[in-house]
């Protein structure tokens, strides 16, 4: 477990996994910026049980309050395979989780976890440019707006502009 000063970040409990899918398929919940597609259980348990979320180029934590009440998850994934890189999604799964700090604590854990432990030279996050919460997330977090893919990915029923933002290894060790 990595311990922060609101949230800790752990391993997923298999136990847990009906919660997450059912508030993570909660279409009502899910927001303005975050894909519409359903995820499965059966898919949840499959990759649980090969390696509980955890490889050598991806992995996932699930966020949770110092009660252990599960609020969301992070992970790191390869997303384009010709650059030494990794791209970051996180998520709060209720609304009446958001707004209290909990992602950039977390955002600030994971990617100091992960820099010290993979040979990960850079992050990466896509941000719908409308989201003005988690482009101040970036940058609290050190990451540099980058640029501007244009009408880069369906969502909502329209083509939507996608603004990169990336951490490299060097300039985080240097705050």
């Amino acid at each position: 477990m990595i311990e922060g000063k609101k949230i800790n970040l752990r391993m997923v409990k298999e136990e847990e996994i009906p919660l997450f899918v059912s508030l993570a398929n909660r279409m009502s919940d899910v927001g303005d910026f975050w894909p519409h597609w359903f995820i499965r259980e059966s898919q949840q348990k499959e990759r649980y049980h090969k390696d509980n979320f955890w490889a050598d180029d991806s992995g996932k934590l699930h966020i949770v309050d110092k009660s252990d009440k599960l609020v969301g998850a992070i992970m790191y994934f390869q997303s384009f395979t010709h650059i030494d890189g990794s791209e970051i999604a996180y998520r709060i799964l209720r609304p009446e989780d958001r707004g209290k700090g909990y992602m950039s604590e977390a955002l600030a854990l994971f990617v100091a976890y992960v820099f010290g432990i993979k040979p990960v030279n850079r992050f990466m996050l896509r941000i719908f440019p409308e989201n003005m919460p988690s482009k101040k997330l970036a940058e609290k977090c050190g990451f540099k707006y980058e640029g501007t893919l244009r009408q880069a990915m369906f969502h909502n029923g329209r083509f939507m502009d996608i603004d990169l933002f990336g951490l490299m290894r060097q300039d985080w060790q240097k705050r």
